[in-house]
């Protein structure tokens, strides 16, 4: 379902269990890929909307497509990095695919058992992310990387907000209502000079 403006929405009672389709990209980007002979990382240039026990695709393909099957894709979050003081701390990932097949070994605990790849579409450099149940902690940045791919953009950020929606959606409205109401104050004070120029 997508909202007016650039927002997109996925709710968890409808979210899909088929590969996603790929998103629409602005002519110039495609000629751009096109004409550059390589293939490149791109996620989705809108922010991801969804409530607190959603399940959401953050969208990211590889455009032109590109069989990805035997590669490794790295989802992870680029605002968590590993302790610098902690020389046991590591990197972990929201989701990593390797040797095709998803490695749960540096996955996020937070992340256990709620994310999955499309793994149909990884022939078709579909690299999209869905992750089930969100909660207010997910949202924030997500990186989607593929480290051997042949290309100079090999990964793309996508931003998920989480938050109720009623409040978003009263937002939404009382801003237009403010700039309705704005619009009417100032039509009647113009009237109002009008009337008092004309009188003088």
């Amino acid at each position: 379902t997508e909202l007016p403006g650039t927002l997109e929405v996925f709710n968890h009672r409808h979210a899909a269990k088929q590969i996603p389709d790929l998103p629409r990209f602005p002519t110039d980007l495609k000629c751009i890929l096109h004409f550059s002979g390589q293939s490149q990382v791109v996620g989705s240039p809108q922010p991801i909307i969804a409530a607190p026990g959603d399940d959401v695709i953050l969208p990211c393909h590889v455009v032109p497509q590109v069989n990805v099957a035997g590669l490794t894709v790295e989802w992870s979050r680029p605002d968590i990095q590993p302790d610098p003081k902690d020389r046991l701390s590591r990197v972990e990932y929201v989701h990593l695919y390797r040797d095709t097949r998803e490695d749960t070994d540096m996955k996020l605990s937070t992340y256990v058992r709620r994310t999955e790849l499309f793994t149909d579409g990884l022939r078709q450099g579909n690299i999209s992310l869905k992750i089930m149940n969100v909660t207010l902690e997910d949202k924030g940045r997500y990186r989607c990387f593929i480290p051997k791919l042949k290309s100079r953009i090999k990964f793309s950020i996508v931003h998920l907000v989480v938050g109720e929606l009623v409040p978003l959606v009263f937002v939404c409205i009382l801003a237009v209502v403010l700039m309705v109401g704005g619009v009417v104050v100032y039509l009647i004070q113009k009237s109002q000079k009008q009337e008092v120029r004309q009188r003088l």
